[in-house]
């Protein structure tokens, strides 16, 4: 089965997290990023849907968002410029409704957050890493 291309990858966990599909949201996870019903207020969502999706191209982010992860650790250059090929990071513009205001992390509303996909190497699925503001 050939992997998702990134941009899938965020569309198909927008559509699980619709579909309140927690197995299906954590398949396109790394296992550090993995959720549960409750953290996702699922029981207080009426729908999410994705509006926009913006690849961030600037190499810095992705360079900051790789060190970031390996703090401490001797950086190598020629192997930190095989690693960037395997992040990307996107904008993703997103729209929320939720039954009942004031109960879960944040109202319904519009957002944007940073999604950074990681893969292991060029033969590995791409999975989302970290999201966030």
């Amino acid at each position: 089965m050939p992997f998702l291309e990134p941009k899938n990858v965020i569309e198909e966990y927008f559509k699980y997290y619709n579909q309140k599909n927690l197995e299906g949201m954590n398949s396109l996870t790394t296992e550090k990023n993995q959720s549960s019903k409750s953290a996702l207020g699922f029981d207080n969502l009426e729908y999410i849907k994705v509006t926009d999706i913006i690849e961030d191209t600037d190499q810095t982010n992705k360079e900051i968002y790789l060190r970031s992860r390996k703090k401490g650790q001797i950086i190598d250059m020629e192997k930190e410029k095989s690693e960037l090929e395997n992040i990307i990071i996107f904008k993703v513009g997103f729209e929320v409704k939720y039954k009942k205001e004031g109960v879960g992390p944040k109202d319904s509303g519009n957002y944007e957050y940073n999604y950074i996909l990681i893969r292991k190497d060029k033969n590995s699925p791409w999975l989302i890493d970290s999201y966030g503001h």
